[in-house]
């Protein structure tokens, strides 16, 4: 996503309950969960909202969770984590969403965010440690999808203030 501020992301746990995180300026507004499309809507229309607020004045850029099959315990899991992310892909291409604005980020990239992470930790340690993270981080109780949603918008935000300051 290059080296330049985005002015508005919009980050994705995409699931069967997918969570949301809205960054305006590197800074946390808004999250969420979405389990069908107006919870999808509901997170569109805050980023869409974010941006008018800025008098029209940024684009919305999406940073998503990408899986791979490793790790997974059938094909039909990760065949129904692909249909969950079409349906987000759907409700961007109906709010005109350029494909250069979407991104994929691996697990073990944003993952780099949370202090108290170890390969050898299993899925449901990873989200207690990230539900933790985001606790200490933003004093937030939020679920393991917002949580990690979150967290993928925090380590973009983080990665492009590095990339800045370099």
């Amino acid at each position: 996503m290059g080296g330049k501020p985005l002015r508005v992301l919009l980050a994705i746990d995409p699931g069967r309950v997918s969570g949301w995180a809205l960054f305006v300026d590197g800074v946390l507004r808004e999250h969420g969960t979405a389990k069908d499309l107006d919870g999808r809507r509901v997170a569109m229309a805050a980023a869409i909202r974010a941006v008018f607020s800025m008098g029209g004045a940024g684009h919305i850029h999406v940073l998503a969770e990408e899986w791979s099959a490793g790790g997974w315990g059938s094909y039909k899991t990760l065949l129904g984590l692909g249909a969950q992310w079409g349906k987000w892909l759907a409700l961007f291409e109906d709010h005109k969403i350029k494909k250069a604005r979407i991104k994929r980020v691996p697990v073990d990239e944003w993952r780099k965010v949370i202090p108290f992470g170890a390969k050898r930790m299993n899925r449901d340690q990873w989200k207690a440690a990230a539900r933790r993270t985001v606790q200490l981080e933003f004093g937030l109780d939020v679920s393991d999808d917002e949580a990690e949603a979150i967290l993928i918008g925090w380590w973009e935000c983080q990665r492009i203030a590095k990339t800045q300051s370099a």
